[in-house]
């Protein structure tokens, strides 16, 4: 009889220890269901390196509390600093969740393996590393398969591959061109020169007219130049890229502080490259905007207004809508 309690207590003492090792496992799943996928603070971080499975490389450099582009092959841009400060901070919040696999095998499968992985993203606080994660296959829209460098757990993170793609123009500042209008003194465009005065604006001055545009056509020219948005680059001219299909136009901007700034525009089969005196790539831009610059310049959006208001009729209505057009 004491034999038979005795193995009994025995038996029950197992299954209660079977029962608190279960209880701490899943407790330790939970608590890591509960944790940061990766911990730092974001405004330490100075250096995100990028990289994706075909080896392209990219860098994004915080300089004095900017951010910049750095390329393998030497190429440095403004990068977008709200981009980069918002992947910082979605990174830092990204909870973790249930692992989804731990193998070497499933690592590979989910390419999130050294050998073997989507993109890579190495954070850096200006010393040493502090984080490296792997980024694999997606797990459904804008959702990724991601292992931290050192930890077996596959999870799935919030993230879309656009969002940490090593490419220049997803990073690349798209306001690298524009200037502040009031901050330019003039802009020679050969035949014309605009001139911004404290007193009176902005003003033209025609070398081969009797009368160039005037303060408001000057105005919307000035600011066209001072607007315009980068969508990608490509290398300089005399390196290898894109041919031209013809130079557009080219003009100088003198600011106020004296630095005069060389602009060259040519185009090319859907879109205008830009290339300015303080860079050292030619900048993509929608043709859009270089078209709706030379009609400014061609004085087109002037004669448009003017023959806007010689079709009104009496009490401001067209001549379709029972009024005259001028002969």
């Amino acid at each position: 009889m004491q034999r038979a309690i005795f193995l009994a207590s025995v038996i029950l003492l197992v299954q209660l220890g079977l029962v608190a090792v279960t209880y701490m496992t899943d407790d330790k799943k939970m608590s890591l269901r509960g944790e940061n996928l990766v911990s730092f603070a974001p405004e330490a971080i100075e250096v995100i390196r990028l990289e994706d499975g075909t080896g392209t490389r990219l860098t994004l450099r915080r300089h004095q509390g900017d951010w910049h582009i750095v390329a393998d092959e030497g190429l440095r841009l403004a990068a977008d600093g709200d981009q980069a400060e918002e992947l910082l901070s979605k990174l830092a919040g990204i909870r973790q969740g249930l692992a989804v696999a731990t193998t070497e095998e499933a690592a590979g499968r989910f390419e999130v393996s050294p050998e073997h992985f989507a993109y890579r993203l190495i954070l850096e606080d200006g010393e040493a590393e502090v984080v490296e994660v792997y980024f694999g296959t997606s797990s459904g829209f804008n959702q990724m398969h991601s292992r931290v460098a050192g930890r077996r757990e596959i999870v799935t993170v919030p993230l879309g591959g656009h969002e940490i793609a090593p490419l220049v123009e997803q990073w690349i500042d798209r306001d690298i061109l524009k200037l502040d209008p009031e901050k330019i003194g003039r802009i020679d465009f050969g035949a014309l020169t605009l001139e911004r005065r404290q007193d009176a604006g902005w003003q033209a001055r025609a070398l081969q007219q009797e009368t160039g545009p005037g303060p408001e056509q000057a105005r919307k020219l000035a600011e066209a130049v001072a607007d315009l948005t980068v969508h990608g680059y490509q290398e300089r001219r005399d390196r290898q890229g894109e041919a031209a299909d013809g130079q557009v136009m080219e003009f100088t901007t003198v600011l106020d502080d004296g630095r005069r700034l060389r602009w060259h525009i040519d185009r090319f089969e859907d879109w205008h490259g830009v290339a300015r005196s303080d860079h050292d790539v030619v900048f993509k831009v929608s043709s859009w905007q270089i078209e709706d610059l030379q009609k400014l310049l061609d004085g087109e959006d002037a004669a448009e207004a003017e023959a806007g208001e010689e079709i009104k009729g009496p009490g401001g209505t067209s001549a379709g809508e029972g009024g005259e057009r001028s002969r």
